[in-house]
């Protein structure tokens, strides 16, 4: 289990710059050591995904 806190880098669409277009997300990963808890609770403003080795998303909650 990898622990992942970061935000989405954003950058604002020409004038009057009231629209953002999401360009990618600036995260930390932490490992986690095994634990016997099989829910977690899941607050708003946070997700959770499962990806392989090569980083290709295979199972994603929100």
């Amino acid at each position: 289990v990898i622990h992942c806190s970061g935000y989405l880098k954003v950058v604002a669409r020409g004038p009057p710059y009231d629209d953002y277009k999401t360009i990618g997300l600036v995260a930390v990963g932490h490992s986690l050591p095994p634990s016997a808890i099989t829910e977690i609770k899941l607050h708003h403003n946070m997700f959770m995904f499962r990806a392989s080795l090569d980083l290709k998303l295979i199972f994603l909650d929100v």
